[in-house]
């Protein structure tokens, strides 16, 4: 794959990106990047213009697009932040490719492997970067348990354990997240992440195993899955299953020969890193925004035509057809419609 600059001779300048969608992940990103030297928001695009308006105003961007031709035509834009329902990334991102804007996409790439493979292809033969943001790989404590175990200094992984718990997403347009034709259900839009996570540390997995519970007929709202390697085990637990009040609750805990990597978000410190013979210590975790990381890295990906190497699109795909997999096996088992034996 070949990637050019997008400046002839300044790859410092900042990355000029157009936010596609006006929803709750869309202000995340926004927010932060209002302090990023290295992007500027200069546009934004909704169906509706009184909300593209609302945001442009809020986040003070200049330009307002409800035609998205229109605005794929305007030149002063580099790139496109996708923050827009799963079945939509395929056609926006295609598009954007073809006319040669970068991309950095909201997770998971797609609903299925084929449409996300044809996103991969379409970047490809266009030389444009895509990244999909898996912003994981750019959380401290996520990051900070990576680094120790590629420098070995807790040995060889055995066992990997997290889990992700929300309250119902009912904050989503027209309650896309809870349809599981538009999102997948918990495996695809909330497991997603921690299956990058794992198969970040591990790999790909020899086998899979899940178990879970519906909502209704077809929408799987919890989910447990075991992930088999020769020598680690990895678990992960998600659901859309706490009280309205609650607020998310994420971890994890991995097993090393030599020592235990613990994080909660619940907790604090938030990490804990014990070692054979050595007291537990608390290391000091940066209070970096990890979506501002993610867009920093794009955007020097960007400027300086680099593949995102931290957060490829096809470990993307990966994940997606894990939690795929996983949720074809829970529905199959489970709807009332399947057969029973």
């Amino acid at each position: 794959m070949h990637l050019e600059p997008i400046s002839e001779k300044n790859a410092q300048r900042v990355v000029r990106l157009a936010c596609i969608g006006t929803g709750f992940i869309s202000a995340i990103h926004a927010e932060n990047c209002r302090n990023l030297g290295t992007v500027e928001l200069t546009a934004v695009y909704s169906r509706h213009h009184d909300s593209g308006a609302r945001f442009a105003e809020k986040y003070s961007i200049p330009r307002v697009y409800t035609d998205y031709e229109e605005l794929l035509s305007d030149k002063q834009i580099d790139a496109v932040l996708i923050c827009l329902p799963t079945p939509m990334h395929r056609e926006f991102s295609i598009r954007a490719a073809e006319v040669g804007k970068h991309i950095l996409c909201e997770k998971p790439i797609a609903l299925t492997v084929e449409d996300g493979e044809e996103m991969i292809e379409s970047a490809e033969k266009n030389n444009v970067v895509l990244m999909i943001a898996h912003v994981l790989r750019f959380w401290p404590e996520y990051v900070m348990a990576k680094s120790k175990i590629d420098e070995a200094q807790t040995g060889r992984i055995r066992s990997v354990a997290a889990y992700r718990l929300s309250a119902p997403p009912e904050w989503s347009s027209g309650n896309w997240l809870l349809d599981a034709s538009q999102s997948g259900g918990v495996p695809v839009d909330l497991m997603v992440h921690d299956i990058d996570f794992i198969e970040w540390l591990l790999g790909e997995p020899r086998s899979v195993k899940a178990s879970g519970a519906l909502a209704r007929s077809n929408f799987v709202e919890s989910v447990a899955s075991v992930f088999e390697y020769d020598h680690a085990i990895a678990y992960a637990e998600a659901g859309y299953i706490l009280p309205r009040s609650e607020s998310l609750r994420m971890g994890f805990r991995i097993v090393c020969e030599n020592g235990v990597i613990e994080y909660s978000n619940r907790s604090h410190p938030t990490l804990a890193i014990s070692r054979e013979g050595e007291p537990v210590t608390y290391p000091f975790v940066p209070s970096l925004s990890p979506y501002g990381a993610q867009m920093s890295y794009f955007a020097e990906c960007v400027r300086n035509a680099r593949y995102p190497s931290q957060c490829p699109p096809r470990a993307a795909l990966s994940s997606l057809a894990i939690a795929l997999q996983i949720n074809r096996s829970i529905t199959e088992r489970l709807s009332p419609s399947s057969p029973r034996v």
